[in-house]
């Protein structure tokens, strides 16, 4: 079987420093990485094939169920943000779930203001080598869950459908390359 590459996905190697005992195969490399560039604001129809149809992302804010509520969640970091910049982090596990610890700073587009997040960002995948798709991520601030009040959990879905019709997705990954090629040829 064979394994998935960085270049493959066009993402870039992560640079987040592994606790003590902790060895990511090539899978997780690759889909770890695709989630650290997610959350720099940098997402692409291509990184988001990593992910399964029936995918999950949850976090103090969203729930997003499929692949229609949880691609503009990552779309929509590039319109409501400036400047995203990781301040630090790790990669605590290995296993399934992966886990990370990440501290971002968010910048708000056109007010300037600052958020500065501690998250403990848990990565569960399905399958094997080239196979391997993300399943769910969750995304607890200050390793914190959400509280589950029916309330707060229909607002968090609430915000995984409204996301979608607010904040534009490319159609298809070679119309996003396309335009990213004119773009750097400005």
């Amino acid at each position: 079987m064979s394994q998935p590459t960085h270049e493959q996905y066009k993402i870039q190697p992560t640079s987040l420093p592994t606790a003590p005992g902790v060895t990511l195969s090539q899978a997780q490399q690759v889909i770890t990485a695709s989630i650290l560039d997610f959350y720099l604001g940098r997402p692409t129809l291509r990184k988001l094939s990593l992910w399964a149809d029936t995918a999950v992302f949850s976090d103090p804010l969203t729930t997003a169920e499929g692949r229609a509520q949880y691609t503009p969640q990552w779309y929509g970091l590039q319109a409501a943000f400036s400047n995203i910049e990781r301040l630090g982090g790790q990669i605590t596990s290995d296993g399934n779930p992966i886990e990370l610890d990440l501290k971002t700073r968010y910048t708000v587009k056109g007010l300037g203001s600052q958020q500065t997040v501690d998250s403990k960002v848990r990565i569960w995948t399905e399958g094997e080598g080239e196979d391997m798709r993300v399943r769910r991520v969750e995304d607890r601030w200050d390793d914190r869950s959400p509280q589950d009040t029916t309330f707060k959990n229909a607002m968090r879905g609430l915000n995984g459908v409204v996301v979608r019709k607010l904040v534009t997705v490319p159609k298809s990954i070679e119309e996003e390359e396309e335009k990213e090629e004119k773009e750097k040829g400005l």
